[in-house]
């Protein structure tokens, strides 16, 4: 569907491309770009791994883990949140809802 309306908005008479509602669907429609960064993230293997060792335990709970270390967890994301404000981290833990 998303192509459909990228084809309908190509064969738009120009007069119509001056139109802001035009322009804003065509911005919003328009193919994604995908940008490299150098920046490197944080190695998240020790991370995983928690989640795989500890799936059945935590089922259902949001957790936030950090080099392999329970920070916290809770049965919603917000109670999850005000958890961890306290614990005024230098850099942002890995959250994940376990299902």
């Amino acid at each position: 569907k998303i192509t459909a309306a990228r084809c309908m908005l190509d064969a738009a008479p120009p007069t119509f491309l001056n139109d802001p509602r035009i322009a804003r669907l065509r911005k919003v429609l328009a193919q994604p770009t995908l940008r490299v960064s150098q920046k490197r993230d944080s190695d998240r293997t020790l991370d995983y791994q928690w989640i795989r060792d500890h799936r059945q335990e935590y089922r259902g709970r949001w957790v936030a883990l950090q080099e392999g270390r329970l920070l916290a967890a809770a049965a919603s994301l917000r109670r999850l949140l005000e958890e961890l404000k306290p614990l005024c981290l230098e850099r942002a833990p890995l959250i994940h809802h376990i299902q």
